[in-house]
C-alpha cells in the first residue's frame, strides 16, 4: 500500500510540533480543506486559531458537526460568499477569509461585504488597495 501523506492524527501532530518548536503558536492559523486534519490538531491543542477552507456550499451547522467544534474561521471560496453569510458567521463570532481572491474588483467586493481578510495569489494588489495590516 502506498501512502502520500501520514494519517490525519499523525499529520496534525507533526504540524503542531513544528509550530510550537518555532514559537509561532500565537501567530498562525491552522487550516485545511481536510476537516479531519483540523479536527485532530484541535484535539491536540484547542488553544490555537483554526480555520476550515470550504470549496462547496454547505451549511455552517453541518460543517461544525463534522468538525466537532466551532473554529475561529470559516474560509470559503470567494464565489460562495455573500453579505448574508458574512453576517451569519460574524454573529456567531466566526471570522471569514475567502480564497483565492485575485482580481481587484473581487478584492473590493469582499471588503465591501465584510470579509475579515482575503487569501490571494497577488498580495501586492491587496497591499496597493488596502495597505499593510497593522
Amino acid at each position: 500500500m502506498v501512502f502520500f501523506h501520514p494519517p490525519p492524527d499523525h499529520y496534525a501532530a507533526l504540524v503542531l510540533q513544528l509550530v510550537e518548536a518555532a514559537g509561532l503558536s500565537q501567530h498562525v492559523r491552522i487550516q485545511s480543506f481536510d476537516c479531519r486534519v483540523v479536527r485532530e490538531a484541535w484535539k491536540l491543542n484547542p488553544r490555537l486559531c483554526y480555520g476550515l477552507l470550504i470549496e462547496e456550499s454547505k451549511t455552517a451547522d453541518g460543517i461544525f458537526r463534522e468538525l466537532g467544534f466551532v473554529p475561529g474561521y470559516l474560509n470559503p471560496h470567494f464565489s460562495l460568499v455573500d453579505r448574508a453569510m458574512m453576517e451569519t458567521l460574524h454573529a456567531e463570532g466566526i471570522g471569514t477569509i475567502p480564497w483565492t481572491v485575485n482580481r481587484t474588483e473581487e478584492m473590493l467586493a469582499m471588503k465591501q461585504i465584510g470579509a475579515d481578510g482575503i487569501i490571494t495569489d497577488y498580495p501586492e494588489r491587496a497591499i496597493a488597495l488596502f495597505g499593510l495590516p497593522e
